[in-house]
């Protein structure tokens, strides 16, 4: 709530951010609108999903940080909602942090322990149902990787969005120092920098950065972005994962500080650790790191690994749930 009255606060008083907001939104109606055709009805509210949910064998929620401590009072995630008798999963949620505080921790363990299936994206997240449940639950792909390239190919088209060799420069975060990182190395290799600019709210960082700035990009265009770059500068878990699955040259920022009370660098601490690409995130030297050739078809191998263990989970639930209608 505190960030959308931020953001709100932020388009008042900057009509640039607004303007490029705008923009934006338009990007991803139509993507919703060529896409997102096969769906169910709309419930809005608590108690219309508790109606809802009775039409249904299971219900699934996931992924992101839906379980992200600061969401927990809605409940509309945690599945408190869905009755005893239907099945209830998790896919590949997120809490987003390290560590529950302390007075949700009986909530938590509460949601987690009604859950039929349970699965995390990250290590953290593993750690933190093991503590709470003693519950061994898998790490699982994001859906976004689930898909290989050429998968994703035949989803969305191939364009091309910028001519000739690229940066493409995605920061959530408002750190000057990552975008000085990334002129400077634009500077020495002789390459655009490709961008977007207040993606959250309004970053004083962002102003005069870049050399290609664009506002009309939804996800069929950021996925092409990120195909048609030489190199991805990023703090985004999805500019991570779309960086790996397309093999690109990337390095990955920490979004948040070391000290930040709120913290979500787990995600891409994991995601780089169970892929073996560690030496991705940022070290200080941005130049060197780049510029090194990534092994590819290590990554792959592990990619795999990732994905079977994703969909293997997937089919238990899918058996699990055909076991249900045929009662």
């Amino acid at each position: 709530k505190r960030l959308v009255i931020q953001k709100k606060i932020n388009m008042l008083f900057h009509k640039e951010v607004a303007r490029e907001n705008n923009i934006r939104n338009k990007a991803f109606d139509r993507f919703e609108k060529k896409y997102f055709t096969k769906l169910s009805q709309i419930y809005y509210g608590y108690e219309n999903l508790k109606k809802g949910a009775l039409n249904y064998a299971a219900v699934i929620s996931g992924s992101d940080q839906v379980l992200s401590p600061g969401g927990l009072a809605t409940h509309f995630y945690d599945l408190t909602f869905v009755p005893e008798s239907i099945i209830k999963a998790s896919y590949a949620s997120s809490f987003g942090v390290k560590k529950i505080p302390s007075y949700q921790i009986k909530r938590t363990q509460y949601y987690i322990n009604r859950m039929n299936y349970f699965s995390v994206r990250e290590i953290a997240g593993q750690k933190i149902v093991k503590e709470l449940t003693n519950k061994d639950v898998p790490v699982v792909c994001d859906p976004t990787f689930l898909f290989n390239a050429d998968q994703w190919g035949e989803w969305i088209e191939k364009k091309s969005i910028v001519e000739g060799p690229y940066i493409f420069a995605y920061f959530l975060g408002p750190s000057q120092e990552h975008r000085d990182e990334a002129t400077k190395f634009a500077k020495e290799h002789n390459i655009k920098i490709v961008t977007t600019h207040h993606m959250d709210q309004y970053v004083k960082a962002d102003v005069n950065f870049g050399d290609i700035v664009l506002s009309d990009v939804g996800p069929e265009e950021f996925v092409n972005l990120i195909r048609g770059a030489t190199y991805v500068i990023t703090d985004s878990f999805h500019g991570t994962i779309f960086s790996v699955i397309h093999e690109k040259k990337f390095v990955v920022f920490n979004r948040y500080g070391k000290k930040a009370k709120i913290s979500k660098n787990s995600r891409i601490e994991s995601i780089c650790s169970l892929l073996g690409l560690n030496d991705r995130r940022y070290n200080g030297d941005l130049c060197s790191q780049l510029d090194k050739e990534i092994d590819y078809k290590k990554v792959r191998e592990n990619t795999n690994k990732m994905r079977e263990i994703s969909f293997n989970y997937l089919n238990e639930v899918a058996k699990s749930i055909r076991g249900q209608n045929n009662d």
